[in-house]
């Protein structure tokens, strides 16, 4: 492939996952978080901190989805845990897991209605349990 045709290639292959939320889409995701603080009293589910405050997802949102947008089932309420933002980077990091905290992945998944992107082990749990 020529030089030339390799940057016409990437031009048209490269597109922008995150779409702009516009005003809505900011202040929808906003009382959401609320909602979720709200139901976890202003703590973090873990560590029972309240500084610092994250809406973390349990099934993460992945490549192209947006927190911004009402209809993505993976906004749901049950899907948003509230966590400080030391115990948000070490689970992102792998470092703890969902169970630990007694928050059944599987059941979330069924009521949003995925199991892509759980892990191997936790969806083979997923689709034996949601038999």
């Amino acid at each position: 492939m020529k030089r030339s045709q390799l940057k016409r290639y990437t031009k048209l292959k490269a597109k922008p996952y995150r779409l702009d939320p516009g005003k809505d889409g900011v202040a929808w995701w906003k009382s959401r978080r609320e909602e979720a603080f709200d139901r976890d009293h202003w703590m973090c589910r873990r560590c029972g901190s309240d500084r610092q405050l994250d809406a973390a997802h349990v099934i993460g949102l992945g490549r192209g989805r947006s927190r911004y947008n009402q209809r993505e089932p993976r906004n749901a309420l049950v899907n948003i845990c509230t966590l400080c933002r030391d115990c948000h980077q070490g689970q992102t990091l792998g470092k703890w897991q969902w169970s630990e905290i007694f928050i059944d992945v599987a059941a979330i998944a069924k009521e949003i209605g995925t199991i892509a992107s759980l892990s191997s082990a936790s969806s083979a749990f997923a689709v034996r349990w949601l038999r």
